[in-house]
């Protein structure tokens, strides 16, 4: 019995013992630590060291979207701007989609157009019942005419020639020229000469063909007569024909 009165005192002390120490060793510490209870203190750091380059010594792989953000804006730049380090052509395969193209009012793309060609052709009407005055042996400028680009010309001439008691005659030819200086003869008549009395005025038609080499030529009219005396009247009609 007294064992069992001894064990139950014992057994009532540790419960009044856990009772009166347990509150206040549930206390949450605060403060300095030194017992007080004061406002926390903000902390500086410093003397951290300067940003550091960091160059990779092998390419880094990496998976997934990059944002690059941050770019300067847009600079106007005068003068020349050299653009190198391109890389080469690519072969592409598949659909390529260009943007920032031209186009005009009615959405259509704009295109510079290509220099214009030669005309294959051209025919030019350069005496047009044109009146000689009578001369012996004096040229007559029918014209000059630019043939650049031309190889081949045609002269076509119809010559209303009066009728005289004696024949005379007269000559279309085709000088070298440029810019109004002569430098030859190319050597082509169209040479016609009158009936006498008591033939009406006749109307006579002739033709040559040159071979171009040079840009431009001079026709003109020669009337000449065997026996020095003068010509009779003239009317020229002439075409000039110009191919490739």
């Amino acid at each position: 019995m007294q064992k069992a009165a001894l064990y139950g005192l014992v057994l009532v002390c540790v419960c009044m013992l856990f009772a009166l120490s347990g509150p206040s060793a549930q206390k949450v510490a605060s403060g300095d630590g030194g017992g007080g209870t004061t406002s926390p203190v903000p902390v500086s750091v410093a003397n951290f060291p300067a940003t550091q380059s960091v160059v990779a010594l092998r390419p880094i792989p990496i998976t997934g979207s990059v944002a690059v953000t941050n770019f300067p804006a847009v600079q106007q730049v005068a003068g020349t701007v050299n653009v190198g380090n391109l890389p080469l052509v690519q072969n592409v395969a598949g659909i390529m989609a260009v943007s920032n193209l031209p186009f005009d009012a009615n959405g259509n793309l704009r295109i510079a157009p290509a220099a214009p060609a030669a005309p294959p052709f051209a025919l030019l009407k350069i005496a047009d019942g044109l009146a000689i005055t009578p001369s012996l042996s004096q040229l007559t400028p029918i014209g000059t005419f630019n043939v650049a680009g031309f190889r081949h010309a045609s002269l076509f001439a119809r010559f209303t020639m009066e009728s005289l008691s004696y024949s005379w005659c007269v000559s279309l030819k085709l000088n070298a020229t440029l810019d109004g200086t002569t430098f030859g003869d190319m050597g082509s008549l169209a040479t016609q000469c009158s009936y006498t009395l008591p033939s009406p005025p006749m109307t006579f038609t002739h033709f040559i063909v040159e071979d171009l080499a040079v840009p431009e030529v001079t026709i003109n009219a020669m009337e000449s007569q065997q026996d020095a005396n003068l010509p009779g009247s003239l009317t020229v009609d002439a075409w000039l024909y110009l191919q490739n």
